[in-house]
């Protein structure tokens, strides 16, 4: 039963990324924006808090999930079960970014495709970490 409810658990992952980058990005660019002309900072602002706020919530919610399902050896088919929401969507963003050019709907898009991308990043780094280090010791051989 819990090896069914991880996927989802990881894809609500994706809510306080999105809050915790849109949030301070509308905030701070709306207060410099009375005084300096700031055009541009909300790309660069949104794209710091994205790496570092969305590796926080992913990296939590990876150790969060190997706790849950209790992974001693993660295997590659465990990657592909956390991660089976973000592998779904990264076809419906790029489908969904390819007839348009510019506009809102292609840039909530690109997000997507971005955060499904790096949330998928980081689960195969986290998982690979994981089976690294878990791995048995070869006996050393002592050579005369």
């Amino acid at each position: 039963m819990k090896k069914l409810l991880t996927p989802f658990l990881y894809f609500t992952s994706a809510v306080p990324v999105f809050l915790g980058i849109l949030l301070p990005t509308i905030v701070v660019y709306g207060f410099f924006e009375q005084f300096y002309d700031v055009r541009g900072l909300e790309f660069i602002l949104g794209l710091i808090l994205f790496l570092t706020w969305g590796t926080v919530c992913f990296w939590g919610m990876n150790r969060a999930l190997i706790d849950i399902e209790g992974l001693q050896k993660p295997s590659f088919l465990d990657h592909f079960r956390q991660s089976l929401f973000y592998y779904l969507f990264l076809p419906l963003a790029y489908w969904a970014i390819t007839p348009f050019y510019g506009g809102l709907a292609q840039g909530y898009a690109l997000v997507i495709l971005a955060a499904a991308g790096w949330a998928i990043l980081l689960n195969i780094v986290h998982l690979t970490r994981l089976h690294i280090i878990n791995r048995p010791k070869t006996p050393e051989i002592n050579a005369p």
